[in-house]
């Protein structure tokens, strides 16, 4: 029954993280940002606050009580469920909806790295700067996806034990 909960848990918390993240997406967007790169990276903190509801959650179903490995796989099998609604939503909105807003993040991020680039050529050479440039022109809506998937299941790798480690409360042994 235990293994069936952990997962009706992370199913549940992972949709609300992948509608959460697919909203703030949205709005960032209706509010004239590029919601693509660093101006979405912020939406991390959904999942954080909603991978602790999650344990939460299971915590007060579960009279008080969860293992380090009940949390951890609540945490990551709700981000990663959240993860790729949410870059599945950004590829097909990409895709099918606005499809010049892979243009202008491109844009954006070359005007980005055109503002150091003396300091980039000086550091790394011009030949790395042009490749660079080459590199973010050749992106494509895949290259997004990807890019969701990667950083938020590597930067939530930390977190997600560190909430296992807070809320951790395993039952007392009984003795016979």
């Amino acid at each position: 029954m235990q293994k069936s909960q952990v997962l009706k848990t992370a199913i549940y918390f992972g949709l609300l993280i992948g509608a959460a993240c697919i909203f703030f997406f949205l709005v960032l967007n209706a509010l004239g940002f590029t919601p693509l790169g660093n101006k979405k990276l912020p939406d991390i903190g959904i999942n954080l606050i909603l991978t602790a509801g999650a344990f939460w959650y299971f915590k007060s179903k579960n009279r008080g009580y969860i293992h380090t490995w009940e949390g951890i796989s609540i945490g990551y099998l709700s981000n990663i469920i959240g993860v790729l609604i949410t870059a599945s939503f950004i590829f097909l909105y990409l895709n099918f909806i606005d499809h010049a807003l892979l243009q202008k993040y491109i844009s954006e991020m070359i005007a980005m790295l055109q503002k150091s680039k003396e300091q980039h050529i000086t550091t790394f050479g011009e030949q790395s700067f042009n490749s660079l440039v080459v590199n973010i022109k050749k992106t494509t809506n895949f290259d997004i996806f990807l890019d969701e998937i990667t950083k938020k299941s590597i930067l939530m790798i930390i977190p997600i034990f560190i909430l296992a480690a807070i809320f951790r409360k395993i039952e007392p042994a009984t003795t016979l």
